[in-house]
């Protein structure tokens, strides 16, 4: 039988925590927490869920009282952002990339992914009641949501509040999600999504399933933590709905640079981390990783199992990289240029490069600068014919080409790749 979960209400004087109460729910410890610090018994508050003996406890609220200012967390600035324009909307994964990416700092100092986040009815309060990062948060999804519809930016604001406040209550504990992961524990994600589809039709059952997800995830407080407790379903071998939501929760984990480097520890350079990352894609990356890495399992499931959101993020990290222009190595320009070579063999697909059109133009910007001479970074047009000569057969550098054509770079300079 599991064991029950307790969380304990601790309370800061003088920069020493101690234990103030223990409670059955998270909701029950949160009350007692807030409770406290209104009376004025600690300099802060928070709330710690007990995982187990051989797992540290996970802060599930945190709050300074007046005298003690909250860490400065604030949002990242993003440019994108799909229109919500009801709550259901926000569960939806290209809503939650952008919650992942504008909440970043956040996430990463609770260890939490954005699909976490709005089950998670301690921490949307924690987020609604700071009267920095919530503005913020409000003001930049509303500017680039009221952008795309040609709305107002104030009715934007309005509409995504009472979103937030329809989240947090449906976050409170809810006897479904409780249910259908206690299945997903037993049996696996895909007895759960077939039980959930027994009862529940449209958005709630998403919702749900969506929900019993998170909750596996919120079983570990780490990022290798996370991953582990994926591989654990992927091992069971879902297809389908039920692989689409693991890989959904796994491409949200590895769009973070916390958690990359967690799985990944120390690289030597930029280089060794960009063919790491392309051969892990794959399924073929053969470093252990960091301490206590999930690693291993995770190449083995990205080489057994179609994980196609993952793959296209560990991509897409490489892509933004090369984008770049830190130097691949620093040990030399011919180092450089070599590390440059070998990536691009590991990024051949049979018909083009992996990462199509947006890696195309990545490695036509890199190689300009990777394939120089010391005369100066190569022209465009001496880069594209050096590529060329790189790839290894006709398909592959006409699949390059096509691609590059496609890209932002091949559309404002069309007869470049023609």
């Amino acid at each position: 039988m599991a064991q029950a979960k307790t969380f304990e209400v601790q309370v800061s004087n003088d920069n020493r925590w101690t234990v103030a109460e223990i409670c059955a729910t998270p909701d029950d410890g949160v009350r007692v927490a807030e409770s406290l610090l209104a009376a004025g018994k600690g300099d802060a508050v928070r709330v710690l869920q007990d995982l187990g003996e051989d797992r540290r406890p996970r802060t599930i609220f945190e709050k300074a009282g007046v005298g003690r200012p909250e860490k400065p967390i604030t949002i990242n600035a993003i440019e994108d952002s799909p229109v919500c324009q009801s709550t259901f909307d926000v569960f939806a994964f290209d809503a939650r990339l952008a919650a992942s990416r504008l909440m970043r700092q956040f996430l990463d100092e609770y260890g939490l992914t954005a699909l976490e986040l709005l089950y998670d009815f301690g921490r949307l309060r924690q987020i609604v009641r700071n009267d920095v990062l919530y503005p913020q948060a409000l003001h930049r999804l509303a500017g680039i949501q009221a952008r795309k519809t040609g709305g107002k930016p104030a009715e934007r604001i309005d509409s995504l509040h009472r979103i937030i406040l329809d989240l947090i209550e449906r976050a409170r504990d809810n006897a479904d999600i409780l249910r259908f992961h206690a299945i997903l524990a037993e049996q696996g994600v895909a007895a759960m999504v077939a039980a959930v589809g027994k009862e529940f039709q449209g958005d709630y059952a998403v919702y749900l399933k969506g929900g019993a997800v998170a909750r596996l995830l919120n079983e570990d407080v780490e990022w290798n933590g996370k991953v582990s407790l994926l591989c654990d379903q992927f091992e069971r071998g879902p297809d389908g709905e039920a692989l689409s939501f693991l890989d959904d929760a796994l491409a949200e984990i590895l769009d973070g640079g916390a958690a990359v480097q967690s799985l990944m520890g120390g690289q030597s350079d930029l280089g060794s981390a960009l063919r790491n990352l392309t051969l892990l894609s794959y399924g073929a990356c053969t470093v252990k990783g960091g301490r206590n890495s999930s690693l291993p399992r995770l190449n083995a499931a990205m080489g057994r199992t179609r994980l196609t959101r993952s793959r296209q993020m560990l991509v897409g990290r490489v892509e933004r990289a090369l984008k770049g222009t830190g130097p691949l190595t620093r040990e030399s320009p011919q180092a450089d240029r070599a590390a440059f070579v070998n990536l691009i063999g590991m990024l051949c697909a049979p018909a083009g490069l992996i990462g199509g059109p947006g890696m195309s133009e990545a490695i036509t910007l890199r190689a300009r600068l990777s394939l120089a001479g010391e005369g100066g970074d190569l022209t465009a047009e001496e880069a594209i014919r050096q590529i060329q000569m790189m790839l290894p057969n006709r398909a592959v550098r006409l699949g390059y080409l096509l691609d590059l054509a496609h890209s932002p770079f091949g559309q404002k300079n069309p007869m470049m790749a023609i």
